[in-house]
């Protein structure tokens, strides 16, 4: 079994043994829970379940928020929206069709905060 924190008042969970096999469910209800309040997705990082998870906004319509210069696929997509040759077929349809922001690593919290506000009240309008 999984220890959950005590402080979360609703959970789901999805099949799967496999990291990344959550993905899915976890996008089925981000969809669902969108229908009724702004939703915006910060991805930082990762690899290809990162570019799944991206993958699964841009096919919901969802904005992200992409920190640049936290590595890996985050850069990759950001890379090719600035010019950047890629290899990768997913990471070229993301950045053309995603709406993405770009927030620098070097901002503080509260500038990322700022920008997540500004972002939803723009989406909830």
């Amino acid at each position: 079994g999984a220890w959950l924190e005590p402080d979360h008042a609703d959970v789901s969970g999805g099949d799967g043994k496999e990291l990344g096999e959550e993905t899915r469910t976890m996008y089925a209800v981000g969809q669902s829970l969108s229908r009724a309040c702004p939703a915006i997705a910060v991805f930082a990082g990762g690899g290809n379940i990162t570019v799944r998870e991206i993958r699964g906004n841009m096919e919901q319509d969802r904005e992200m928020v992409l920190i640049a210069g936290s590595g890996r696929s985050t850069d990759a997509v950001l890379g090719v929206r600035d010019g950047s040759a890629s290899s990768d077929q997913a990471v070229h349809e993301i950045a053309s069709k995603s709406k993405i922001v770009r927030f620098e690593i070097s901002g503080s919290p509260e500038q990322l905060a700022r920008v997540i506000e500004s972002r939803i009240s723009l989406t909830s309008n």
